[in-house]
């Protein structure tokens, strides 16, 4: 991981500051793309989506998680793990005139003991799988059973259709792109969508060798990100300039949708440890972002003016900006957060906040934003002077330019570790006498929590993603860390 030394970052320090004021206007629209690579329009996902079904039990879900709509009815099997050109292999397959648009590749017939199809680099140059139909579906046995990998001398997989790349149950792995003239994609490149289902994104890295800097480590899409029952993590793009940098778990120029989804632990040495969205539509349902790393931007940032954000029943929780602003989630457009939970994120300035809000409009409801702060201290929430706010029945300790109704409780939540309450995705629990219990709304309305918890318990709905219940948040434990923080 390339961090730089304490004097180059104190020197970048300005410089990115400088930039998120101008608005970081890199992460607006599709990248040029590289010479190998030529940019092409992003798609959209049309009609605003409503929000996702959710499950009772995390039990329920797994057994949902199996059934899928229709699928392509020209199946290729693959029967080998040998990256080999022999006719049964993924790559000879992909690369067959029989395998067409809209067919699936199966990779759930392998012989016992195959569980990995790590990449020939030194056969095949450059390393990775190129996929030039417009639209094909990987099918895996599962996460945990299958895992595709370069050993981090190549991309995995190279999408150069313009339709979706649709993976199930598999693991993309250790794929790292190295370039002087803007690498993008560490281990998933497309030129269209690409959608994940039960799979698992790691270990990615994208390095820049010069002025222009990566893109999307794990995840480089010029049309959208769709992420269900998926995760991208442990994945770094980075830059020897440090700055021009985007999106380490991802770089989205359409749109991004994630349910029961996480991006966490990956870092970016510009803006957008979790991801960098472009498009104009952004819908996070169920999920959780966590534990990523940048410069600026810890999280997410979204970056559309004109966009809409929407973040329902989800945790936003440790994120850090390590030089410039804003830990949690910077949108430049209007967000909508609701029944969510953001906490313990952190940046190293004293302006902004780890919500950080540029729209027009923020709508803010049953949510808990707390613990967060910066080297001011405490810093939940920071909108500009002219955003409309409407928000009711929310926990929020420490808000700055935004005005918020009296309703809101400004004590500490009581919050603990995150941690696996259930479900598919880490939450944070709350204790017996957190002032969240009971004192929030379901505005939607929500059927279950985060964890697939009955969503009201009780006298009314508890603030935040998780929905207090007998047997959890017992004994006290601090979380936050951070002097001056609410912790406790």
């Amino acid at each position: 991981m390339f961090f730089g030394s304490p004097t180059l970052r104190a020197s970048r320090r300005s410089a990115l500051s400088v930039s998120l004021a101008a608005g970081l206007g890199l992460c607006l629209a599709a990248t040029a793309g590289t010479a190998s690579e030529p940019a092409s329009t992003a798609s959209t996902f049309g009609a605003s989506p409503g929000p996702a079904i959710r499950l009772a039990s995390s039990t329920a879900q797994r057994s949902q998680s199996k059934s899928r709509g229709p699928r392509p009815t020209t199946p290729h099997t693959v029967d080998t793990c040998a990256d080999d050109d022999s006719p049964g292999s993924l790559r000879a397959i992909i690369a067959s005139p029989n395998t067409g648009n809209d067919d699936t590749i199966d990779l759930t017939q392998l012989p016992m003991g195959c569980s990995t199809i790590t990449l020939d680099t030194v056969t095949h140059v450059p390393g990775h799988i190129t996929i030039s139909q417009a639209n094909l579906h990987l099918l895996g046995p599962g996460s945990g059973s299958l895992t595709i990998r370069s050993n981090r001398y190549s991309g995995v997989l190279r999408h150069t259709g313009t339709g979706t790349l649709d993976i199930e149950g598999l693991t993309i792995a250790q794929g790292k792109y190295v370039s002087d003239n803007q690498p993008v994609g560490g281990c998933i490149y497309s030129k269209g969508t690409v959608s994940l289902t039960n799979s698992v994104v790691d270990h990615c890295a994208a390095l820049g060798t010069s002025m222009v800097g990566a893109r999307g480590a794990g995840v480089y899409t010029q049309g959208d990100l769709i992420l269900d029952r998926s995760s991208i993590s442990y994945s770094n793009a980075y830059n020897v300039e440090a700055i021009d940098a985007y999106g380490g778990g991802a770089f989205v120029s359409g749109n991004l949708k994630a349910t029961y989804a996480s991006i966490s632990n990956n870092y970016v040495s510009g803006s957008g440890g979790g991801a960098c969205v472009a498009g104009s539509m952004t819908s996070i349902s169920s999920s959780t972002i966590s534990s990523n790393r940048a410069n600026a931007m810890g999280g997410l940032y979204l970056g559309d003016v004109n966009g809409s954000a929407e973040v329902v029943d989800s945790t936003i929780s440790g994120n850090e900006a390590m030089i410039a602003h804003v830990g949690a989630l910077y949108a430049r457009g209007d967000l909508k957060l609701t029944n969510s939970t953001v906490a313990f994120n952190h940046d190293h300035t004293a302006s902004y906040a780890e919500v950080s809000v540029g729209g027009a409009h923020l709508v803010l409801e049953s949510s808990i934003l707390a613990g967060n702060g910066n080297a001011a201290g405490p810093a939940d929430l920071w909108t500009k002077a002219t955003t409309t706010i409407t928000a009711a029945n929310n926990l929020v300790v420490a808000a700055s330019g935004a005005s918020l109704p009296a309703n809101t409780i400004h004590d500490c939540p009581q919050l603990d570790p995150l941690a696996d309450n259930g479900g598919f995705t880490l939450t944070h629990a709350i204790k017996p006498t957190s002032p969240a219990i009971d004192t929030g709304s379901n505005p939607i309305p929500l059927a279950f929590d985060q964890t697939g918890y009955v969503r009201k318990e009780g006298v009314e709905t508890d603030i935040g993603a998780f929905e207090w219940r007998t047997g959890t948040g017992q004994e006290r434990v601090f979380v936050g860390g951070f002097d001056g923080l609410c912790d406790q």
